[in-house]
């Protein structure tokens, strides 16, 4: 996955109308490959695509992938779009990133458009004057938005919206390449085992599951009366726990980054963006020998547990751990 900083690709394009004819289907390798044909311009397009399973703590993005055939050239005509669509479940979504095409007999390439894309994504079709057979080779990553408490299945469909300009499936009937295009599984295991860690203010030590373990810089409570960890050591605990991608760059920025979620967190500018989103509520502060510091509330939500901090007034302990 390339993260320079936050990087979300917008998808796009012009459209046109074509009559279609929903053709037949076929699954293939064990249910794993989903082959869907249409009927169009006195030939026919094949679209086939992969069933994906990952679970939702998982550390990579899904990777999915689309193949597109015409049966005879010419089929696909210059200017065409055509336009794909993942479902959704209200708030919770896949968001497609770093698209990578490859085609031969057409040249494809993904189309911006204004409107937010999320779960769409588009390919134009330029085509010269050729005999070869089109083939197209869409691969893509997904990272999640929303609430995996549950598993979640989505499909993947053809958008046939006619507003759209050069829409080559404008206006036809819902079609669906796959039901079972990816499917997330919710990893209670994973909730289960989560530990509790114990942050003790102005001393270096944390306890991980009743496991002592030293600090570089001490917990504090700040002016405003929040609890304040350095960066380092938070890096640090992200890195142990295993459980999220850390990069690090040059300028101080770091990015961590789970199958849900991206966080950048940039020191010197004091902030702390949420899949592309600045954080209010996020508190960064530099301290004493240029040490930066970040509250444990930010911390939990980036640990995926802010409903789950507790603070102790006679041990003056902060625990981040399960919901009870």
């Amino acid at each position: 996955m390339k993260l320079s900083r936050f990087f979300v690709v917008v998808c796009a394009s012009m459209i046109m109308c074509n009559v279609v004819t929903f053709a037949s289907e076929q699954n293939t390798e064990q249910q794993k490959y989903v082959e869907k044909q249409f009927d169009i311009r006195n030939g026919r397009i094949t679209f086939i695509t992969k069933s994906e399973e990952h679970t939702s703590n998982c550390r990579c993005q899904p990777e999915l992938e689309i193949i597109i055939k015409e049966n005879k050239p010419g089929v696909l005509k210059n200017g065409d779009v055509i336009y794909f669509e993942t479902s959704r479940y209200g708030e919770t979504y896949t968001v497609n990133e770093h698209l990578n095409i490859e085609s031969k007999g057409v040249y494809a390439e993904e189309q911006q458009i204004n409107e937010q894309k999320d779960n769409h994504i588009a390919i134009c079709i330029s085509r010269n004057h050729t005999e070869e057979l089109a083939e197209i080779k869409i691969h893509y990553n997904v990272y999640l938005k929303g609430n995996y408490d549950t598993d979640k299945i989505f499909s993947l469909k053809l958008d046939t919206d006619r507003t759209k300009r050069q829409n080559l499936f404008s206006g036809k009937q819902q079609m669906v390449l796959n039901e079972n295009y990816l499917k997330i599984l919710c990893d209670d295991k994973e909730k289960q085992t989560f530990p509790t860690l114990v942050f003790y203010t102005e001393k270096n030590l944390i306890l991980c599951n009743n496991e002592k373990k030293t600090l570089k810089y001490p917990v504090y409570i700040n002016q405003k009366n929040t609890a304040m960890i350095s960066i380092y050591d938070f890096i640090d605990i992200v890195e142990n726990l295993g459980k999220m991608v850390v990069r690090q760059f040059n300028d101080g920025d770091v990015v961590i980054s789970s199958m849900q979620n991206i966080y950048v967190i940039s020191p010197k500018n004091q902030s702390v963006m949420k899949n592309g989103v600045l954080k209010e509520y996020a508190v960064i502060e530099k301290g004493e020998n240029d040490v930066y510091y970040i509250s444990l509330k930010t911390v939990a939500d980036i640990l995926g547990k802010q409903n789950a901090v507790v603070w102790n007034e006679n041990t003056k302990t902060i625990t981040i751990g399960n919901e009870k």
